[in-house]
């Protein structure tokens, strides 16, 4: 832990837009459970890059309004010791630029979230592969058909779905009304289903499923 002021001061500078990236990502997709070293490499970076963006601006803030900005350079050379003299000024812009920082962490975390792989992982992206699927085509109806390993068929709109990285046979789907239902060996599906609302279905019952995306003016 900082022993200082100033290495507080760092510290959350760092951190804070990280953390605040990381929930913006978990909130809207699945992500793996990472190792402690590896999250806080990925919080640190995404802290560090949002900071740099925010001194970046600071940068060109100083370069146009000199007398309104902090002085750096005297910061630098005379340290605290200077910064007291004007300590209430100098506090509202640290606050300020971790704001704008934090600010960009969450616009990253919500519109870009994809940038957390490239930190973490490089171009391998671990999600789910239900995820790719029933995430394919934003806005549309997803009808999901599966064929169960008794040769049996089920379909019917998604409803929910887990949303687990780790591709486990105890995931399931949840599917909602109407419910088609076809026995194995059956020609023609059977009635027995047509008043069910929904079914859950475990990813260890299911050979394959297929995926049709419908627009929502078309109805059922």
């Amino acid at each position: 832990m900082p022993d200082t002021l100033l290495g507080l001061a760092v510290l959350v500078l760092l951190l804070v837009p990280g953390v605040v990236f990381v929930i913006q990502v978990d909130n809207r997709r699945p992500t793996r459970d990472p190792s402690a070293l590896r999250e806080l490499v990925s919080i640190a970076a995404i802290g560090a890059l949002c900071d740099a963006a925010a001194l970046v601006v600071f940068g060109i803030l100083r370069a146009f309004l000199p007398r309104q900005t902090p002085n750096v350079g005297s910061i630098a050379r005379f340290g605290f010791s200077y910064a007291k003299l004007h300590l209430v000024s100098e506090g509202w812009w640290l606050v300020g630029l971790l704001v704008g920082s934090c600010a960009l962490a969450y616009l990253l975390g919500r519109y870009w979230p994809g940038v957390a792989g490239a930190v973490a992982s490089g171009s391998i992206t671990f999600t789910s592969a239900w995820w790719e699927l029933f995430r394919a085509n934003p806005g549309t109806r997803i009808y999901v058909g599966c064929e169960l390993q008794d040769g049996s068929y089920i379909a019917g709109y998604l409803w929910r779905y887990s949303t687990e990285t780790d591709e486990t046979p105890d995931r399931e789907l949840a599917l909602t009304d109407p419910i088609t239902y076809w026995p194995a060996g059956s020609p023609e599906p059977t009635e027995s289903m047509q008043n069910v609302g929904a079914v859950s279905i475990r990813a260890s019952q299911m050979k394959f499923l297929t995926v049709t995306y419908q627009d929502t003016d078309d109805g059922q």
